[in-house]
């Protein structure tokens, strides 16, 4: 079980949460339930999956976790750039909630490398301890 706190992975993740909740809260009304409502839960995913992938017992578990986080993260990235074409976000910031979400997802899978790599070293056998 990592502490997750320590992961700064965690911290970057939750720094793009709050990020993207304040790009969208000019959205239309009508994205409400949209696209606003997708990337605002997509954001969230990233780091609740971290948090509760470092929580879980074993590093397969956590590995499991760092993939969905990815796949969150990679969503993130695909919504902000559809939220340009809407005229939703201006182009200056897409491209730094971009640049941010795609930082996350490159530290996801460098921590995730790290995860499976230590898990096969001590065979999953029990906890797995990953530098953060």
């Amino acid at each position: 079980m990592q502490d997750y706190e320590k992961l700064t992975v965690f911290h970057r993740a939750d720094a793009l949460v709050l990020r993207v909740y304040e790009a969208t809260r000019m959205y239309p009304s009508d994205e409400l339930h949209g696209i606003r409502s997708q990337l605002r839960r997509a954001a969230v995913s990233v780091a609740a999956h971290v948090v509760e992938g470092a929580r879980l017992a074993t590093g397969k578990e956590f590995a499991r976790h760092l993939a969905s986080a990815i796949g969150s993260a990679s969503e993130v990235e695909y919504l902000i750039g559809l939220s340009v074409r809407l005229g939703y976000l201006e182009k200056d910031e897409a491209l730094s909630l971009r640049a941010d979400a795609i930082e996350v997802c490159r530290m996801l899978h460098a921590l995730r490398a790290r995860v499976i790599q230590a898990s096969l070293a001590a065979r999953d056998d029990g906890e797995v301890t990953v530098p953060s």
